[in-house]
């Protein structure tokens, strides 16, 4: 079954939990959204997660939460005991209990029902299931995907030693690169306003600005001698989650921040730039990435594995599934994966199937281990809700979770490092190393 399956099965199971249940939640009734979240949740949690837990626990969960926000406002609340029974009998109590929550201590409704929820999520004893209200949930998804700004498509960081800001990378088809900035120009000014001593907040905010107007920057350029003008537009620009750039011996270097749902696009960018460069390896940075979507991961790794497996998921009560990836064409080069402490998650499953299928090798320290996959749905009040619903394996059929990966060149970070800097890098330096001796063999 592929993924895709996966999550259609998923999203008919929700669509199934929203439907109206019993009589406590007859159609005829006009139920406050905060209620029907608290019905999603339960059902969600119930039906869908990895590792089931008794309702009595659930119903637990949400008086101790209540109990906690009572004390909180140092407030005196009578809640019976909830007992469990048949389900729509658990949702009725738990909502009752919001209700009478609510009224006694005049606590906006919503709030006492998020309180609720995510007492129940709690409950499941898992430290991956987890209730967002709706503005924690903006904030995930921001995360993940950063919203656009307007400015003109350029990743900056102080240079400590001209106390200047320099371009380090310039987004692909952004404003910038069509005007000519090149990653390593130091901005001098912008518009004719110096940008000396100026911290880097300060830079950035310079560079953004209202949709389509013009800006003009004079930039200092390594081996050019006298300062080059430029002129662009700013437009909107979405932040990137995937940067890249060739390093010596023709080693393309992509660096992943999350597996955001554009990040898939950004890697094929990257790796047909640095293949047009002459890229006769890879390394693909996946230091302090935390992961993001699976099927981000999956997407990425068509790139370079062709019908092959990139994880094997388990669910509950069901029997293991193999993902594959595409069955296409895939030029193999030299690969080193570079992870450490941090590397988890989606992150975990690219670095797995790529050491496991034998298409790279990996570099730094032993992953962090998070073998469980979440499922987000979002709730009728746009809140959200977090849950672990499948185990997965690597290719190798290795259970990763609590375990992690541990690389095949173990290197530790060294003191002050700068990721991506191979002076600065040990870790990086050492994949380098790795990939020029692949790279010597492979000359004809």
């Amino acid at each position: 079954m592929t993924l895709k399956n996966i999550v259609f099965r998923l999203t008919a199971i929700l669509a199934l939990l929203l439907a109206p249940i019993g009589p406590a939640f007859s159609a005829n009734l006009a139920v406050p959204t905060p209620l029907l979240d608290v019905r999603a949740s339960y059902n969600l949690l119930m039906q869908s997660a990895y590792a089931p837990v008794p309702p009595q626990r659930i119903l637990d969960g949400a008086q101790s939460a209540l109990q906690k926000l009572a004390d909180k406002h140092h407030l005196r609340v009578h809640l019976p005991a909830m007992k469990a029974t048949d389900d729509t009998g658990n949702i009725a109590q738990v909502n009752a209990a919001i209700q009478v929550f609510a009224a006694q201590t005049r606590l906006p409704l919503d709030d006492v029902a998020y309180t609720a929820i995510s007492g129940m999520a709690t409950a499941m004893g898992d430290k991956w299931t987890q209730f967002f209200t709706p503005k924690e949930l903006r904030e995930f998804d921001q995360a993940l995907d950063p919203t656009k700004i307007f400015g003109i498509g350029v990743m900056i960081q102080e240079d400590l030693q001209r106390k200047l800001a320099r371009a380090t990378f310039v987004v692909p088809g952004g404003p910038a690169e069509n005007a000519g900035l090149r990653a390593g120009d130091l901005f001098l000014a912008v518009d004719g306003h110096s940008l000396a001593n100026l911290p880097v907040q300060g830079v950035s905010n310079r560079l953004r600005g209202k949709n389509g107007t013009v800006i003009h920057l004079t930039v200092d350029r390594p081996g050019v001698e006298k300062p080059v003008e430029l002129t662009m537009t700013r437009a909107a620009i979405t932040p990137p989650t995937a940067t890249f750039k060739m390093l010596p011996n023709d080693v393309g270097y992509i660096e992943l921040f999350t597996f955001g749902e554009t990040t898939p696009d950004q890697v094929a960018v990257a790796l047909q730039r640095l293949d047009q460069q002459g890229a006769k390896a890879y390394i693909i940075d996946l230091r302090g990435n935390g992961g993001g979507f699976v099927k981000s991961a999956i997407d990425i790794l068509n790139y370079f594995q062709s019908n092959q497996t990139a994880l094997i998921v388990k669910e509950r009560g069901r029997n293991p599934e193999v993902v594959q990836t595409q069955d296409g064409p895939v030029e193999h080069k030299p690969i080193v994966v570079l992870v450490d402490g941090y590397t988890a998650s989606a992150s975990e499953i690219t670095a797995g199937a790529l050491r496991d299928n034998g298409l790279a090798v990996l570099v730094g320290e032993k992953t962090y281990g998070k073998g469980v996959m979440q499922t987000l749905t979002t709730l009728p009040g746009e809140a959200g809700i977090k849950i672990t619903t499948a185990h997965y394996l690597t290719p190798g059929n290795h259970d990763i979770n609590l375990r992690g990966i541990e690389p095949d060149v173990k290197v530790a970070e060294n003191k002050q490092a700068i990721f991506g800097d191979v002076n600065k890098d040990a870790q990086l330096r050492a994949a380098l190393d790795y990939l020029q001796k692949k790279i010597a063999v492979r000359k004809p």
